[in-house]
């Protein structure tokens, strides 16, 4: 038995995870082992427009070692970008790979199933068909030109290549033929665990989803000041946030879904450090890349209102950059000078501020059950007589409250 390490991509790991399950059971010649990357490695696979085979292999064998694996394993990983190689003047692949190192790249995959007929989304099949092809190459099979729905047609026409997809991975006669000879009835069972899985036909649906939403605008992009604000909000996501990186500067974003039956797709990053410049720039590279709908900028502040508590959530209805056209003045005092602030208010969307201040009324259901969620935390990180004594000396409610109105703010 040999093992193929399987990069468990965001957006399919546990489908892939599962499949990889399936695959141990049904035979005994490969052990599939699912890996998940460190982020910046990672990132080198979800980043950028284009990617050479040698570059990319490269990358899988950083992926291995890192896991702690030695050359003789093989491993399938999982790019963004359009995958060519220059070498057999190839410049869009579904697949390649050099020795034991297989990648596949979903920007093909992508853009045929973007430009299919409604319905028409076998993205996670196709990925799979794409894995099966690779293990049936390296195992010694051949592709052939004419297209007859076989794991091993080598497609040109994108109608064909849908047509051969869409009843799951099966070999043609000739290949089944090849397979019996060459006794490597392994393929034959992995070609068969999926081959009419109806379970695999509905993950299509949702794997599809994701893999195409990859470059569409988001809904909310997060921008984070501190790691250990960020820390904190990772704690909360659903599955396992997508890492890119993006140069000029260079910043990391993961993108994630909230969860849901209508999840929000959403882009976050850190800044690492305080300061205005540095979000400026990182909000506008984010804003430039990702196009998000809205942008939050999420953190702790500071209060000097005695009605704002901890665990409270401040809404602006205006934001007042307190140092605009500030100076400083004679004082009337001798020696002395005088700090004069001016201010520029920036004004929030009302609408945003109708949604906000009507919160209580129109969804009140929703309000209630945060503040419930936000209860149960308050218990579950303090004992009954710490949560008592904090409520007694007004840090803290049992409840928290949305507030609308001014805040202060640097530029």
């Amino acid at each position: 038995m040999h093992t193929i390490l399987m990069h468990l991509h965001a957006d399919f790991a546990e489908e892939l995870k599962e499949v990889c399950e399936t695959w141990n059971s049904a035979q005994i010649e490969i052990k599939f082992k699912g890996v998940i990357p460190a982020p910046a490695l990672e990132a080198s696979l979800t980043s950028g427009h284009a990617v050479s085979v040698d570059d990319a292999t490269e990358i899988a064998r950083h992926i291995r070692r890192h896991a702690g694996h030695s050359s003789s394993d093989g491993i399938i990983v999982f790019t963004e970008q359009r995958l060519f190689d220059d070498s057999q003047n190839y410049y869009q692949l579904f697949f390649a790979g050099i020795g034991n190192v297989t990648v596949i790249s979903l920007d093909f995959t992508r853009k045929l199933f973007a430009e299919a007929d409604d319905g028409k989304h076998y993205i996670f099949r196709t990925i799979l068909n794409n894995v099966l092809n690779s293990l049936c190459q390296s195992a010694g099979l051949t592709e052939h030109k004419q297209t007859t729905g076989c794991v091993l047609d080598f497609c040109n026409n994108m109608s064909d290549i849908i047509r051969g997809i869409e009843g799951g991975p099966r070999f043609c006669t000739s290949h089944l033929r090849q397979v019996a000879q060459s006794d490597r009835s392994y393929l034959l069972a992995l070609v068969h665990a999926v081959m009419s899985n109806e379970r695999i036909k509905k993950q299509d649906t949702a794997v599809s989803k994701r893999v195409l939403a990859f470059h569409t605008d988001y809904d909310i992009g997060l921008v984070i000041a501190l790691s250990e604000e960020f820390r904190e909000l990772f704690a909360f996501l659903n599955g396992r946030p997508k890492p890119i990186l993006l140069s000029d500067p260079d910043q990391y974003y993961y993108a994630f879904e909230s969860g849901g039956s209508a999840p929000y797709r959403c882009i976050a990053t850190v800044i690492g450090d305080m300061g205005t410049d540095d979000a400026t720039l990182v909000t506008d590279h984010l804003c430039h890349h990702f196009r998000p709908t809205t942008i939050v900028n999420l953190g702790i502040a500071g209060s000097l209102d005695k009605d704002v508590l901890i665990g409270d959530l401040v809404v602006a209805d205006q934001a007042d950059r307190y140092l605009y056209a500030a100076k400083v003045i004679d004082s009337s005092q001798p020696s002395q000078f005088e700090f004069r602030l001016s201010g520029d208010p920036y004004k929030s969307t009302s609408d945003y501020i109708v949604h906000v201040r009507n919160l209580e009324f129109a969804h009140h259901d929703h309000l209630q059950n945060w503040q419930k969620q936000c209860g149960i935390a308050l218990h579950q990180l303090t004992s009954e007589s710490q949560a008592r004594k904090i409520a007694r000396s007004r840090l803290i409610r049992e409840s928290p409250r949305v507030h609308v109105g001014h805040i202060a703010s640097d530029n």
